[in-house]
């Protein structure tokens, strides 16, 4: 089975995050990545194959452009993969697919629609999200990771088949339990957003004023950290068991997640979670605390933390994500079989 994967970014924080799905997958399929600027790094488990960069992506009639050159020069595979992301993004890929006579799958990790919600005003998150309906409707087959996401996407496209979720894993051999810190910590890690709710968990922060945070990711809004807060930056991967290491509890305040690689990441490493109802689908038990979009709440909660209540819903956390949560491997051999059903449909 020839996979071709677009992977339009490759530095090396949103490379690290794709090679953990695509290396599974490579295992199982003939798979080449597309890219274009610098090549991804330490990549040698797959085909590389350089494309000319996006040239407009505001502009529809120049993605079509760029369509016709990608899928000229493609020669022969047998589908093409790619997750869910900008809208434009979404629709070169469709258009390469169909220029290429080829099925294109797509997984759908994310709720765009909630995203661009909190970004962007009105008539531009109606442009958005009517090219984002417009890409859906042209590829032959969505795969949603979680139940929530699925809901969601057949509310949005009527005749495109939608299949049962297939959702992202984690690697328990990088994260691993470790000792708790000797004073409580709070940990964040991801985009800092709005649509994860961290303008609410800056006042979460401020009103709890003895607890300590750690905080990781990308930062896309304004933002002062308050006192008690140390923002680490954008941590890669090899990096994250440690920084989980430091914390004993893990915080996800986001108003809606598809399957949350932080809870994941979190129960594999012994930590308890404390979230919004909306951040955790129906997929995954919650080890730990769910929490309204209250602040008092929230604060009341961290400022009651123990040790040992922490300790013990860590460690239930880990054993039930071990026993009940598919491996990589597992998931490159159910993907892989969606992508002979579309092939030989």
């Amino acid at each position: 089975m020839k996979v071709v994967y677009p992977a339009w970014s490759t530095d090396k924080y949103n490379w690290d995050r794709q090679a953990a799905v695509l290396k599974p997958l490579s295992e199982v399929c003939d798979l080449t990545v597309l890219y274009s600027g610098n090549p991804p790094p330490a990549a040698e488990w797959c085909t590389l194959k350089q494309v000319a960069p996006p040239t407009n992506l505001a502009s529809l009639y120049d993605i079509a452009k760029d369509a016709i050159k990608i899928a000229a020069d493609l020669g022969d595979f047998d589908v093409l993969y790619c997750w869910s992301g900008g809208a434009h993004l979404q629709v070169l890929c469709a258009l390469i697919a169909e220029l290429a006579k080829r099925p294109c799958v797509m997984h759908i990790n994310g709720d765009a629609h909630l995203s661009r919600k909190h970004h962007l005003k009105p008539m531009d998150r109606f442009m958005q999200d009517s090219i984002d309906r417009l890409s859906l409707n042209d590829v032959t087959l969505i795969v949603p990771i979680s139940s929530v996401l699925k809901q969601a996407v057949e509310g949005r496209v009527k005749h495109i088949r939608v299949s049962e979720p297939v959702p992202f894993c984690v690697d328990t051999e990088l994260y691993t339990p470790q000792p708790f810190p000797a004073e409580i910590s709070v940990g964040y890690a991801g985009r800092i957003s709005p649509e994860k709710g961290f303008p609410f968990f800056t006042r979460v922060m401020e009103a709890a004023p003895s607890c300590k945070f750690r905080l990781s990711g990308v930062i896309q809004m304004p933002i002062e950290f308050p006192d008690n807060t140390h923002y680490v930056g954008c941590l890669p991967l090899s990096h994250m068991g440690r920084f989980y290491a430091q914390n004993s509890v893990v915080a996800l305040p986001s108003y809606g997640e598809g399957i949350p690689g932080v809870v994941l990441e979190a129960y594999a490493c012994g930590r308890p979670v404390i979230c919004t109802p909306e951040a955790l689908p129906p997929e995954l038990k919650c080890f730990g605390w769910t929490v309204l979009h209250d602040v008092d709440a929230w604060a009341k909660i961290l400022g009651g933390l123990t040790q040992t209540d922490i300790q013990a819903k860590g460690n239930l956390a880990r054993r039930w994500l071990i026993d009940n949560w598919p491996s990589w491997q597992d998931f490159a051999v159910t993907m892989n079989k969606k992508f002979q059903e579309v092939v030989t449909k």
